[in-house]
Formats: C-alpha cells, sequence, structure tokens
C-alpha cells in the first residue's frame, strides 16, 4: 500500500471514529449561528429592557430588587458580569442565553449518547436544531435559556449518580438543583419529576431509604436555598406571580404540542394545520410503541427522558388547574423542559431507523419537514408577546426619539418607559410621568429613586418636549408655555412633539 493510501485510510478511520464529535460540534454550531441570525431580527420587549435595566445596577441594587420582584437573582447577577464584559448592546446581552442556549443542545444531544447511542444521537441532533420553541426562549434576555441548561445538565448528572451511584455525581446534582431553584423558581417543577423518578427507583431497587445518597443532595440543595428562603416564600405569598393569567385546561394542553411543533398557539390552527398535529400526535404514539417493544431499545432511557416532560406537564395540569386556581405564564413556564420534549421525539423518531425492520426514513423527514414548519413560523413571528398581542418595535421608537434627548422626552406610561429605556443613551433628557413615587416592588420596582420621575409639568423647561404615550390621549399635559407642533404613530405608541410658544 502506498504512503498516499495509508494516509488517506488513517484519515478517514479517524473522521469515523469521531463522526460522533464532528457531528456534535456541528450541531452546536450550526444552533448558535441560526439562533444568532434569529435574534439580530427581533427587538426587546418589556421583560427583556427589565432584565438590563436590574443587571445595570449594583449588586447590592440588584439582589434587593430581585427580592421585590417575581424571580431570584443569580441570572441578573450574570447579565451584570456579561453587560459589564461585552458592552451593554442588544446582541452582545443575547448573546449570553445564545450561549445557554447551544451548550443545552450538545448537552442533551450528549446525553442521548450515553442513554441510547451515538448513531441515534446523531439522528437526533437535526430534530433539536429545528426545535423552535427552544429557539424562542434561546436568544431572550431572560432566565429561561439559563434554566433550561441547567435543569438538562441536572439530569446528565442525575443520568451518572443513578448509575454509578458516586459520591462526586450527587454533589453536583444537589448544587445543580440548588442553582436552578436561585436562577427560576418553575424549575422546581423539573425537579419535583426528578423526585418522583427518583423514588420510583429507589421503590424498585432496594426501598432502604437510609442508603439513599440522593436525599442527601436534595438536603443540601434546601441548605443552598436556605438564605433566599424567607424572600421566595414572601414573593410567593404576596402574589409575585399575580400578573399570571392562564390556568392549565385541555386547551393549554393542546398549546403545548402545538407551539412545540408548529410554533402556533391552538387557538390559531386552521383546519389543515390541526390535522396535521392530530396526525403527528397519533404517529408519534404508534412509533413510540414499536420502539419499546424492540429488544434493541434502551426503553429505560426513553422512560428517564419522557419524564422530564410529561411529569410537569401533569403536575401545571393538577396545580394550574382551574379547580386550585393557580395560574402561570404558559410559553415562558415551559421553556425549562420543553427541551427533553424535543430529546424524547428526537429519540423516538430516530430509533425507528434502527429499531425497525425496515428503515423508517419517511417518517423522520416527515417530523423534519413539520419543525422546519415551525420554524418559518418562529421566523415570521419573531418574538410576538401573545400577552399583549403585539411584537415589539421599541428600538425604533427609540430612533424617532433619539433626535430629541438634548430637548426633554417624558412617558406617561411606566410599561412604555422600561421597555424603551435600555436603547435611550444615558446621557438623553428620558424621563417617566409619575405624580406619585413609584413602589419599591413589582416591575417597576427599579424606576424607584431613579432621579428620572416626572410629577409635573412645571419641571420641564427647555424648548423642545415630545409626549410619549401608548394612550389616545396621553396623561401628562404641557405647562401653556408648549404648542402642540406634530404627533405619530408608531406600533402602538403615539408620540407629540411640543415646543414653547415665545
Amino acid at each position: 500500500m502506498s504512503k498516499q493510501h495509508e494516509k488517506t485510510g488513517k484519515t478517514s478511520a479517524f473522521f469515523k471514529k469521531n463522526l460522533f464529535w464532528f457531528c456534535l460540534a456541528g450541531a452546536i454550531l450550526l444552533s448558535f449561528t441560526v439562533c444568532l441570525v434569529l435574534a439580530t431580527q427581533q427587538q426587546l420587549w418589556f421583560d427583556e429592557s427589565y432584565s438590563i435595566v436590574v443587571a445595570k445596577k449594583s449588586l447590592s441594587e440588584i439582589v434587593g430588587l430581585a427580592a421585590v420582584d417575581a424571580h431570584p437573582p443569580f441570572y441578573y447577577i450574570l447579565l451584570h458580569f456579561w453587560g459589564t464584559l461585552v458592552g451593554w448592546n442588544e446582541l452582545g446581552l443575547r448573546s449570553l442565553s445564545i450561549v445557554f442556549y447551544f451548550v443545552s443542545i450538545g448537552l442533551i444531544l450528549l446525553l442521548i449518547s450515553k442513554l441510547f447511542s451515538k448513531k441515534i444521537a446523531i439522528y437526533a441532533a437535526p430534530i433539536l436544531l429545528l426545535a423552535p420553541f427552544i429557539m424562542r426562549y434561546g436568544f431572550e434576555v431572560r432566565m429561561y435559556a439559563l434554566a433550561s441548561l441547567i435543569v438538562v445538565g441536572s439530569a446528565f448528572a442525575l443520568y451518572y449518580a443513578m448509575k454509578t451511584n458516586r459520591t462526586c455525581y450527587w454533589v453536583v446534582y444537589g448544587l445543580l438543583v440548588a442553582l436552578g431553584v436561585w436562577t427560576l423558581y418553575m424549575t422546581f417543577i423539573v425537579f419535583a419529576a426528578q423526585f418522583i423518578i427518583l423514588v420510583a427507583y429507589t421503590l424498585k431497587k432496594s426501598g432502604d431509604w437510609l442508603k439513599q445518597r440522593w436525599l442527601l443532595a436534595y438536603a443540601g440543595a434546601v441548605l443552598l436555598f436556605l438564605p433566599w428562603i424567607p424572600t421566595a416564600w414572601h414573593q410567593l405569598a404576596g402574589g409575585a406571580l399575580s400578573g399570571a393569567n392562564v390556568t392549565f385546561g385541555i386547551s393549554q394542553f393542546f398549546n403545548v404540542f402545538s407551539f412545540g411543533l408548529l410554533y402556533e398557539t391552538s387557538d390559531k390552527l386552521d383546519f389543515i394545520y390541526w390535522l396535521l398535529l392530530v396526525v403527528i400526535m397519533l404517529a408519534t404514539v404508534m412509533l413510540a410503541r414499536g420502539v419499546v417493544k424492540s429488544k434493541k431499545f434502551n426503553t429505560s432511557g426513553l422512560w428517564f427522558l419522557l419524564a422530564h416532560f410529561l411529569i410537569p406537564i401533569a403536575l401545571f395540569m393538577v396545580i394550574a388547574s382551574p379547580i386550585f386556581g393557580w395560574k402561570i405564564y404558559l410559553e415562558r413556564y415551559l421553556a425549562q423542559f420543553m427541551i427533553f420534549g424535543y430529546a424524547s421525539l428526537a429519540v423516538i423518531y430516530a430509533a425507528n431507523i434502527f429499531a425497525a425492520k425496515k428503515p423508517m426514513y419517511s417518517s423522520y423527514l416527515a417530523m423534519i419537514l413539520v419543525l422546519l414548519i415551525g420554524a418559518a413560523n418562529l421566523f415570521e413571528a419573531g418574538n410576538f408577546n401573545h400577552q399583549r398581542l403585539d411584537r415589539p418595535r421599541n428600538k425604533d421608537i427609540a430612533s424617532e426619539l433619539s433626535q430629541y434627548c438634548r430637548e426633554s422626552i417624558v412617558v406617561d406610561d411606566l410599561y412604555v418607559y422600561i421597555e424603551i429605556a435600555p436603547y435611550m443613551a444615558d446621557d438623553c433628557h428620558y424621563y417617566f410621568a409619575s405624580t406619585g413615587e413609584v413602589d419599591r416592588a413589582g416591575g417597576y420596582a427599579p424606576l424607584s429613586g431613579s432621579g428620572r420621575r416626572i410629577s409635573s409639568s412645571g419641571q420641564i423647561n427647555t424648548k423642545q418636549l415630545v409626549v410619549v404615550t401608548e394612550k389616545d390621549q396621553a396623561n401628562f399635559k404641557p405647562s401653556d408655555h408648549y404648542v402642540e407642533r406634530h404627533k405619530q404613530d408608531l406600533s402602538w405608541r403615539r408620540f407629540t412633539l411640543y415646543s414653547q410658544d415665545f
């Protein structure tokens, strides 16, 4: 054999040996690129702007503001350091979530390779890459991508801890549980699912509770979260989630799948989409039954993934049912565990290629096509606000307003003020109108004592004044020295230009 042939053979062998790692690296790179492209087309909405306003504060202020709002402080602290490092520009801040997103994709594929095989993980990759729901929260300047990464990491640690029972893995698991709750209270719904998995595992294996290290892992997690427990209790008992408006009924159950596959709410689906959704769900159940019956397949691994998806949904259906009356924000509170639903789906469709007597490429390609439709719908909808029924255009508004920064800009609505604030320069004369001091509680707490409050028209003496509102008529009325010169509407916002009449 010639040296050239020998060299080519070694290269080919190396590539085959490391095919999975090449595919994993490619999947991570592609997921980062696609999410980054999607991120460049979006503008900040209120929750994202709130994150930035809080993260710009000092660490002590961040902790204090988190204590009077609805979420723990860990994400805001990370965003504080990230913004200081990369700058407070929109894309730089979104990139933190994008990093969490593509690392989550890589980690869940690695877990699939451990639970099943590297081949199944390779075939699972396209389904996870096209998953529209986790991509939607992969670029948002909020804690959902981080929460997703933490719970995927906890599942990975749990897998090794259950497999080996080594102390180091239980320690890592306990740390991740604590970190998850320091990031987003709703991660408890995933950790509750893992608790149920561990109870079932213990009953099946031994039933000797005194020897279970996972109980110590949970005890350690509680100790690490202990300093914040009084604050969390005060937040939740005081109605931290009072703005939530959705109970979890049948329509919300279908929303999970319509959002996940087609990125459309179930009430917006036409007949063709509804038919497609029902066919997909039935086909997936049928394929799952075939996979479970196969002797070549790790059925317990599939149940492990499915439990991380189905148990949280079941818990939502109980505690957020119309009977109990507890309400949630449907889309965002699914974000931390939807990745397990996609992973289960990916494994079912990938495994049918290997487990069936004949490779079922047609069903696999059909699922890819469905997710392509979902991804296309996501690119069209972007970060559309399903509560306020509008798509953010705050960057466009800020661009129009910036020419008046040396004059005075007064926003008569606190919500609108915060939405636009990250786009306005720090030295801009940008204010909000409020007759009284803003309460240091809830989503407007960062404005308390900010020095940006205008309580009366007498505080304005610049030659020109712009009043911004989303109402038909602004609440803030300029003094008689000002004459209206111009009005303009832009994406549910109206701003009026006044100038002094000398």
